[in-house]
């Protein structure tokens, strides 16, 4: 007998305690135009099948909400979002190993949808839930669900999606368009890289033969089977046994690892952020004893821990791709344990319960209220989609007579001419917009009305082709009878209203006058545009198709061969979208380029939900893409584009930090409800390093005039990157000083490295001590220095905090950055220190002598942000980390950058030229992190490793950036400098507000007096004026996005509102601004700047009386400086 491994046989075991798909029964809302009405709608339709989408949650009505669309699992159905009493929620449930009821004061869909501006349906495929997702009532049904909620919403749909239904998602939104439609997809356990059921190959870590696979295998079905009924209800007392026989199933096999099937799944868009969240659950495995039947096992533990993911789907597959993720760790103890509850209860965190977990759905509600308030407060200057009217049929009416036989003035055949355009034409036809052809006379009747060669059909270009082709000259010209027997059979069809294009190359010879037909058919209420085109036609000819396109309000166009037919028939027929794309031939590693294009319609048709949706790819030398890399909010979204309408769109494209050469091609996706989809791209050359050129405006100009100075503290001297200064006089090689920190031969004049590690906020103005080593004070090496001095960069504040003790204790057990009562005051007080320490180096920067030589001008004092060196997502990857201080450490690396933040503001105020460029922050984010697959930072140190007790440059190197970090600190950098809002102050702030207006209505946003520098949780009133009267409007902060209040417009359409700034809002510049629509229906939003400060100190509040109140506020802070002077500053480590 073989004996399988005991984690493989805890997997198997626990694969039995999936439940089967629960039936529902739910009835779709009525109504026509809203979004309640697209169940209705698309089951008439045969688009899905009788309650595939339904309500979740309570009716709403209203304006600008946001649709939240739930799509269930593999073997399942939507009555896992759903109250459901068959459901055994009331079951007792495992989380560490305790029995703990679970929280059913809401469901999972209930706390989502608890969001403001959300309305709530869900996905139903349960009749097709064994199949694979490409099966019709799984994804493609999905995505024409997706398209009508974000029409009748005119918004971006969010997606919440269990197990399968990620997969299905994914293959959904495999189009541009299609992706536009989307802002979010929050998937729970989704297997993207196949699942552990499917394929029971490998578990903890163990590579497992397919044999042994198999006995395992046998062995529970023989143990556990014996007594298993029809209904699954015995069987070691677990109901979902039979779902075992769900593996072999279609979606079974194909969620296999490494199967086809999965590999053919698109890549999830780049447009859309993807929110990822897995179980993890952990157990003590105890080894199988012969005779001891398999549920006792667990009384027989060797204390060995397996991670077996949420039993269905592991870890690294659930968050594959996803831009964020949250793992949820569960410990329930032996194995006995688990198995001995039943299929709904067992660990919070297996594949079946994430649906049911409160943790996931409040982070799943946190996903779906930033996606809401994105939507609503959308920065791009774009136009909302209304909920399109359909056009009608587009109808190509083709005079096929005999004189179609005759020559054009090419010489070509007339319908042969005729056929070529038309073929050509039929390409550019949206599968979305039904189209058909109709020839007159028919064969065999000079004067019949004709008929279709192809009635109206969706996807008709195949069709159309063939029969284009098959058209044969004959007969005379009965245009009037073609026409009114072709609006007859639109009429008997349903049809309201249709586009007709009318070729022709002779007068009509019949006895029905066509423009009286045109005239009556109008009359009768029918919507009919008829453009017509005369191919070499007589003036009495010419008279009579301008008489039938004026008459339907449609235009006429006179050609004399082929080629001018075809172009004529694409702009009169359609809409013509050709994008012209422009954007720098070369580019800088890690900087962002503006790439722009000019859309305008070229036709003389109405184009209805135009899109615009941009990628970039990385291309290798050998031309195959490698890659992509980011886009700031790809897709643009344009709704309704009239003919000759149109205009110019921007998007920020951040280059590679390591580009290893070749290009970066920018490809422009443009899509309407008419025409095919049109990609235009244009090609970057990628440089592979950084120059002065690439430094924008704010560094170039102060690096002209001077030699670039580096201060601060460790990540400004260049720990971690290695070559590091030895043996020079007066600085101890503890400083660390590499020549591969930031802004290497980035600087024409160069630069002078004055930092040290270890220094604290004293080390600008006393001795530093490194190893009984005396360093001089920075700012006095600073005056030392012969040459002119150009732009001063540092970082400073780390130290302050106790960064380096923070780092020592994350090697050891427990949790080591959990602020006690000395970090905490420590953080408080920081941004006074800092901006007493920027007055400094003002002071000897830009003394009169330093402004002399620079022939009067002030440098700028640049400080960068700390960088977050570890993220929740990969910290799982640092064995010395645990998740809970990655959480930590994010926290305090946000919340000391803020300190600094307010220094620089509180710096500013009083006329200090000092910025803060905190795109650093960002720089190693999110795939070169210190627990990354590819770290660009030292990892934190193992207390185990020797060379900490040996090694002390070894030792300070951890949780540093590598001379790669350092080049990601210069592209961020350089990003930041090129950024318009970059500026120095004026010398004395005058604390005014700069009012940002509409570009198209001039209209103002107005603040009540004294309300442009505020508190947090103060209230601003306003008045915003230019909206449609009575409309509703939007307040949102920007900068960090937060919605603060809506109001209505009044009858003058101003709209006066009074809101309060969030209590958490960041210090420093933000834009209130008010968003609605203007008196034609087109987006209209105005803004003003506000300054935000926190409990300002009292020498900030004395900046405001001009000189006199900036010489005491000097004052005050020599008092502090001198005070802090006393001592001098030893480090016991780096940081």
């Amino acid at each position: 007998m073989i004996r399988p491994p005991a984690a493989l046989l805890v997997l198997v075991t626990l694969l039995l305690m999936l439940p089967g798909p629960a039936a529902l029964a739910a009835t779709p809302g009525p109504g026509v135009g809203d979004p309640y009405s697209c169940g209705q709608l698309l089951e008439s339709s045969g688009a899905l099948g009788p309650g595939q989408l339904r309500t979740l949650g309570e009716r709403r009505s209203g304006i600008d909400l946001v649709p939240v669309l739930f799509v269930h699992g593999f073997n399942s159905s939507d009555g896992v979002w759903r109250r459901d009493p068959s459901n055994p929620a009331n079951d007792p449930v495992l989380d560490q190993g305790v029995s703990v009821a679970p929280d059913l004061s809401t469901t999972f869909a209930e706390r989502v949808l608890a969001v403001q501006g959300t309305v709530g349906f869900s996905f139903d495929y349960s009749a097709a839930a064994l199949q694979w997702v490409t099966d019709p009532a799984i994804a493609p049904a999905l995505g024409t669900v997706i398209d009508c909620l974000a029409r009748t919403t005119s918004n971006r749909v969010v997606v919440v999606a269990h197990s399968m239904g990620g997969l299905a998602t994914r293959l959904a939104l495999a189009t541009p368009e299609r992706a536009a439609r989307v802002s979010t997809v929050i998937t729970l356990g989704t297997p993207n890289t196949g699942s552990v059921l499917a394929g029971v190959g490998e578990v903890a870590g163990q590579a497992v033969p397919t044999a042994a696979a198999k006995t395992a295998l046998d062995l529970v079905l023989a143990s556990c089977t014996r007594n298993l009924t029809h209904s699954g209800s015995d069987g070691c007392g677990w109901p979902g046994l039979k779902n075992l026989a769900a593996g072999n199933t279609p979606a079974g096999l194909a969620m296999r690892p490494g199967t086809l099937e999965l590999a053919a799944l698109p890549p999830w868009p780049d447009s859309v952020r993807v929110v990822a969240m897995a179980g993890r659950v952990t157990l003590s495995v105890g080894a199988l004893v012969p005779g001891v039947p398999l549920v006792d096992t667990g009384a027989i533990g060797l204390g060995i821990d397996a991670e077996i993911g949420d039993v269905v789907v592991g870890v690294d597959s659930a968050v594959a791709g996803a831009d964020s993720e949250q793992v949820f760790d569960c410990r329930p103890g032996g194995l006995n344990a688990l198995l001995r509850a039943r299929a709904a209860a067992g660990s919070p965190c297996m594949h079946t319960n994430l649906p049911r977990l409160a943790d996931a759905a409040i982070m799943a509600a946190s996903a779906t209220k930033r996606a809401v308030l994105a939507e609503l407060a959308d920065t791009d200057p774009v136009v909302v989609p209304r909920p399109r009217t359909d056009p009608g049929p587009l109808v190509f009416l083709v005079d096929t007579s005999s004189s179609m036989a005759e020559k054009d003035a090419a010489g070509a055949v007339r319908l042969e001419a005729a056929q070529t355009s038309l073929l050509n034409q039929i390409r550019t036809i949206s599968d979305r917009r039904a189209a058909a052809l109709w020839t007159y006379p028919a064969s065999g009747g000079n004067c019949s009305a004709g008929g279709y060669r192809l009635p109206p059909t969706l996807g008709a270009a195949p069709r159309l082709d063939a029969e284009i082709r098959a058209l044969r000259p004959s007969g005379d010209t009965p245009t009037g009878p073609a026409l009114r027997a072709l609006v007859a059979s639109l009429q008997a069809a349903g049809e309201s209203r249709a586009t007709i294009v009318l070729v022709s190359d002779g007068e009509s010879n019949c006895s029905v006058d066509p423009c009286t037909v045109a005239e009556s058919v109008r009359a009768q209420g029918f919507d009919l545009q008829v453009d017509t085109v005369g191919f070499q036609i007589s003036e009495k000819g010419r008279a009579e198709l301008e008489c039938i396109a004026g008459r339907t309000g449609g235009s006429y166009l006179d050609v004399d061969d082929g080629d001018t037919l075809g172009e004529r028939l694409r702009t009169t027929s359609q809409p013509v979208l050709d994008p012209v794309l422009s954007a720098p031939t070369t580019a800088s590693p890690g900087t962002e380029v503006t790439v722009e294009a000019s859309l305008t319609n070229a036709g003389a048709v109405t184009a209805t939900d135009v899109n615009m949706t941009l990628r970039a790819e990385l291309v290798g030398p050998d031309g195959a893409v490698t890659g992509f890399t980011s886009v700031r909010r790809p897709a643009v979204r344009l709704g309704n584009l009239a003919a000759g309408a149109g205009g110019r769109y921007a998007w920020t494209v951040t280059m590679p930090t390591d580009p290893r050469g070749g290009s970066l091609r920018v490809v422009l996706v443009t899509t309407s409800e008419e025409t095919a989809t049109r990609s235009t791209s244009v090609t970057l050359t990628l440089r592979t390093g950084l120059t002065s050129a690439d430094l924008g405006p704010i560094l170039r100009d102060a690096a002209a005039k001077g030699t670039a100075v580096v201060l601060g503290d460790s990540f400004s001297a260049g720990e971690g990157a290695g070559d590091y200064e030895q043996g020079i006089v007066g600085v101890p090689d503890l400083c660390h000083r590499s020549p591969h920190t930031y802004a290497e031969d980035l600087f024409p004049n160069g630069r002078v490295v004055l930092a040290c590690s270890g220094a604290q906020i004293p080390a600008l103005t006393t001795s530093q001590w490194q190893e009984g080593d005396p360093v001089l004070p920075q700012l006095r090496q600073l005056e030392d220095l012969p040459d002119s001095i150009g732009p001063v960069l540092l970082t400073m504040g780390g130290n302050d905090i106790g960064f380096a003790g923070i780092v020592k204790r994350c090697a050891g057990p427990g949790d080591c950055i959990a602020e006690d009562e000395r970090t905490s005051e420590l953080l408080d007080g920081l941004a006074e220190r800092l901006a007493g320490a920027y007055a400094d180096i003002d002071r000897v920067a830009n003394s009169a002598d330093r402004r002399a030589q620079r022939g009067g001008s002030m440098t700028p004092i640049i400080v960068l942000a700390y960088p977050q060196l570890v993220t929740r997502q990969n910290s799982n990857r640092c064995p010395a980390l645990s998740r809970n201080e990655a959480d930590q450490a994010v926290a305090l690396v946000d919340k000391l950058n803020a300190q600094i933040s307010a220094g620089v503001e509180q710096a500013r105020a009083v006329g200090v030229p000092v910025l803060f460029a905190e795109d650093v922050s960002q720089a190693l984010l999110p795939t070169h992190t210190v627990c990354s697959d590819e770290p660009w930072a030292n990892p934190i140190y193992d207390l185990r490793d020797p060379r900490l007790y040996t090694q002390p440059a070894f030792r300070n190197e951890k949780m540093h950036p590598t001379a790669e970090g350092y080049r990601a600190f210069t592209a961020a950098l350089i990003r930041w400098s090129q950024r318009p809002q970059v500026a120095l102050p004026d010398r004395l702030a005058s604390g005014s507000a700069t009012l940002v207006t509409s570009t198209e209505t001039g209209a103002e946003l107005q603040l009540a007096p004294d309300t442009t520098r505020v508190r947090r949780g103060e209230t601003v009133t306003l008045a915003a004026a230019g909206f449609a009267p009575g409309s509703d409007v939007l307040v949102v902060q920007r900068s960090v996005v937060a919605a603060l209040g809506a109001g209505t417009a009044d009858n003058g359409g101003v709209a006066h509102l009074t809101v309060t700034l969030p209590a958490s809002a960041a210090v420093g510049g933000h834009h209130v601004v008010v968003v609605g629509i203007d008196p034609d229906g087109r987006p209209h939003e105005v803004a003003a700047a506000v300054h935000v400060s926190g409990e300002a100190p009292l020498w900030l509040w004395l900046a405001g009386g001009g000189l006199l109140t900036a010489a005491l506020a000097g004052l005050v802070l020599l008092a502090v400086r001198r005070a802090r002077s006393d001592s001098t500053t030893s480090m016991e480590a780096n940081g």
